[in-house]
């Protein structure tokens, strides 16, 4: 699994034409799935079940509005 900014990279390189808008919400995408996944496995793990989801566990850690 690459992580999104492996993909990010990869993208760049790669394209000959580039909608760099699209590629880089899609890479923001591509994190936060990754960072949600990654604080489900931790309660998992840890038997620490709470009652935050893992996209409120996102957007109280990293969205500023």
């Amino acid at each position: 699994m690459k992580t999104a900014v492996e993909w990010l990279e990869e993208q760049l390189y790669s394209a000959k034409e580039l909608d760099l808008a699209g590629v880089i919400q899609q890479a923001k995408q591509m994190e936060k799935k990754q960072i949600e996944k990654a604080y489900l496995i931790g309660c998992i793990q840890t038997m620490n079940y709470s009652e935050t989801t893992p996209t409120q566990y996102y957007n109280e850690t990293f969205k500023l509005e």
